[in-house]
């Protein structure tokens, strides 16, 4: 996609416009952006649709300007796409080939070591270049999702301050970018300010319930919209993956971990029939959850309290709707759910204000086991998982599926680029692998506090993903 400015005539009071365009010649129009400064400019990002019979209007109270006549965009073949899995850091200090960003005047959409990066020493900001002017960023990742399904987004996200507009979120679209639909917030109201959080949507169930289809022209659009430089205003996004199969997910998790206060930042994944240990430690505490069900069935829920005090549980479908709760007075708070496949989120409650400890276990047909290994015995794609834990200190594992039998070489380097350990490099079978680094280096040396990086290597295969050292 190419970024190219409309103008037009801004005289007037009239201090907003909507701006649309059309691929029929104005039968129908397609939103570009419901409200931009009236400045008479406006960068758009222009969607994959090849057509002769492009339009494009802007609208401001009773006034409307419209193209003279029609115009051509022409769509290269093939395109960049990513294919899945896909993963990006933005270390190398720019949005890669699969990426294309828009703002319009004032805006401003940087790769840069400002402001403090999840991990490794950059990641990309969305803010104003002047203070005073309200403006719309758009980061737009294009991935080839054809023939996939269960298919993850995983990235880290921070506001600075007061991101409090319906525009702020995540959106996708099946058609290059010719149509977008909202389908997660990014209110930073609800979060403390400039503190990174984990987000993982569910693409597949999100797409579903929106209408959408995971095609070969599939379109992320992260966009934000304000009127200050960071950090009084603004997001921050980093270490962004598109994966199937589970995802980030995969290993079972036996803990919680703050923060997990809302379904973005819920843990997970809960395995089938692994006990979860976890605290409602205050008036204000929430605890969420996901899951993902496999196979069509009977779900049970199960919250065992470590005392006398009353918790609840609730549990929600992948658009975050309340589809089942256990709410009585009885250790353990257990109940059922005739559940469809998908993605599911479960919140631990304590009522009216009640604290304890408690352990979770769900069961009936979910996605991650005991073992960590995901139900189905041979994967269909390759896959690398997030390292477990991480950050880590002495040891973590590092998990990666293989399709069928390949030889295939792990192996861990540091920020500058150079390597550090081969892991593995050897001819393995297809299934989940795993792999075990205890921090050392090639000739036994434990390696310093930092960020690595870990590469998995095929024939046909390559991904990487970042880890986090501590001492």
């Amino acid at each position: 996609a190419n970024v190219w400015t409309i103008t037009w005539g801004s005289t007037g009071s009239i201090s907003t416009v909507a701006i649309d365009y059309s691929v029929n010649g104005g039968s129908t129009w397609n939103a570009i952006t419901s409200s931009t400064t009236n400045d008479g400019s406006y960068g758009w990002t222009v969607p994959s649709s090849a057509t002769t019979q492009g339009r494009v209007r802007v609208t401001g109270g009773t006034a409307q300007d419209t193209s003279d006549g029609n115009f051509t965009i022409d769509v290269p073949s093939g395109g960049d796409y990513a294919t899945v899995p896909y993963t990006t850091g933005f270390e190398g200090g720019s949005v890669d080939q699969y990426w294309t960003t828009a703002s319009n005047a004032n805006g401003r959409i940087q790769v840069t070591t400002a402001n403090t990066p999840h991990s490794g020493s950059y990641h990309l900001t969305m803010d104003c270049s002047s203070n005073g002017t309200y403006s719309t960023n758009e980061g737009w990742l294009h991935v080839d999702l054809s023939g996939l399904s269960q298919v993850d987004l995983d990235f880290w996200w921070k506001d600075f301050s007061d991101e409090t507009h319906t525009a702020d979120g995540v959106y996708f679209s099946d058609d290059g970018g010719s149509s977008f639909t909202k389908v997660q917030d990014l209110n930073g109201a609800s979060y403390t300010n400039n503190v990174w959080r984990e987000w993982n949507l569910d693409v597949d169930a999100l797409a579903s319930a929106n209408g959408l289809s995971l095609t070969g022209t599939f379109v992320v659009k992260f966009q934000q919209y304000d009127n200050y430089m960071a950090t009084t205003d603004g997001m921050a996004f980093d270490d962004v993956s598109v994966t199937e199969g589970g995802g980030s997910g995969g290993t079972a998790i036996t803990a919680e971990t703050e923060p997990n206060a809302d379904s973005g930042t819920a843990n997970g994944p809960v395995g089938e029939g692994v006990a979860v240990t976890g605290a409602i430690a205050s008036s204000s505490d929430d605890d969420w959850y996901w899951f993902d069900v496999t196979t069509s069935g009977t779900i049970s829920i199960s919250v065992a309290i470590g005392g006398s005090a009353d918790l609840d549980w609730f549990l929600y479908d992948s658009s975050v709707t309340q589809v089942d709760r256990g709410y009585t007075t009885s250790n353990p708070e257990a109940g059922t759910y005739a559940a469809s496949p998908g993605r599911y989120y479960l919140r631990v409650d304590g009522y009216n204000g009640a604290t304890s400890s408690y352990t979770l276990t769900v069961s009936g047909g979910l996605g991650a086991s005991d073992s960590g290994v995901e139900k189905q015995d041979v994967p269909l794609v390759w896959s690398l998982k997030g390292n477990e834990p991480n950050p880590f200190n002495p040891s973590t594992k590092i998990s990666y599926d293989v399709p069928r039998t390949s030889t295939v070489q792990l192996r861990i380097y540091n920020t500058r680029g150079q390597l550090v350990r081969v892991l593995v490099d050897e001819t393995v079978t297809a299934g989940r692998q795993t792999a075990i680094w205890d921090g050392r280096d090639s000739a036994g040396r434990q390696v310093t506090s930092g960020v690595y990086l870990y590469v998995v290597e095929s024939e046909d295969f390559r991904a990487a993903r970042k880890m986090t050292l501590v001492k």
